[in-house]
């Protein structure tokens, strides 16, 4: 099928406050929205939904986003910048307080009550394993012991895209990916037989036409069990000094980020055609 042609640690800790969930930050919340929540550590169960393959909604505002007071670590950084979790993969998270006399291990951390996402504590510390459970969304919320809320964010959770199903997916499905803009507003466009097109802007250098490279699917990534890996094998940049080197992407094709030689590029989100 073929399309018509028409830094790591410093960026994803800017990126865990910054994207999180779009919005400002609430500096606490009352223990009756503690009590309110209808799921804790343990599972979430019943669904809101009728049939098991309809995506289940839930009502958010980028505004609803909260992370106060904590640090966290794991898959909560990845959902920070736009990463949809894979149905029936198990996902870590932890988390510390700002404040070292607040007690971790008095913590409730909680999931929307419609059977889209698990979670349970794996030790007193703050870690949790995160599961998904059916395609839809969910609000994790995470509380200290006093009731107050010190995060609040959306997670969505998808099917996995089959690697028979990917070329179809990144050609067809998606019109083009749109970067975060922290390495300059850019875009990756796949357009079949193994090519695509890198168009916008490499920090401030903006590229005059678009950069025609090719790739190949190499398998799954070596350093994640959710995501697959493309070797970019050329990449002809004559207006900057960037060479992509390999292309991830996670299974639900929900998050793309290309590395160079040496480290990160940038963050990418699907624009659906």
């Amino acid at each position: 099928m073929k399309k018509k042609l028409l830094f790591v640690a410093p960026l994803i800790a800017t990126m865990l406050v910054a994207c999180g969930g779009g919005g400002g930050s609430s500096s606490s919340s009352s223990s009756s929205e503690a009590s309110s929540s209808s799921s804790s550590s343990s599972s979430s169960s019943s669904s809101s939904s009728s049939s098991s393959s309809a995506f289940v909604k839930v009502d958010w505002n980028k505004d609803d986003y909260v992370m106060t007071g904590m640090s966290a670590g794991g898959t909560l950084i990845d959902i920070a910048v736009g990463k949809p979790l894979c149905i029936g993969i198990d996902y870590t998270f932890s988390f510390r307080y700002s404040d070292t006399t607040t007690i971790i291990k008095d913590s409730v951390a909680t999931t929307s009550d419609n059977g889209v996402l698990s979670i349970k504590a794996t030790s007193t510390d703050g870690s949790y394993i995160l599961t998904g459970n059916k395609e839809g969304e969910s609000i994790l919320k995470i509380y200290d012991g006093e009731g107050i809320l010190h995060y609040r964010n959306l997670i969505t959770v998808r099917h996995k895209i089959l690697k028979d199903d990917l070329d179809e997916f990144m050609v067809n499905t998606v019109d083009h990916f749109v970067s975060s803009g922290y390495n300059g507003k850019a875009n990756i466009t796949f357009i079949g037989d193994g090519a695509g097109l890198y168009s916008g802007y490499d920090g401030t250098t903006k590229f005059v036409e678009p950069i025609q490279f090719t790739y190949e699917y190499t398998g799954v990534s070596t350093s994640s069990d959710d995501e697959y890996c493309f070797t970019v094998t050329s990449f002809p940049n004559t207006y900057s000094d960037l060479v992509l080197a390999s292309i991830y992407m996670d299974f639900t094709g929900g998050l793309l980020h290309p590395v160079d030689r040496y480290t990160l590029v940038d963050f990418f989100t699907p624009v659906y055609a």
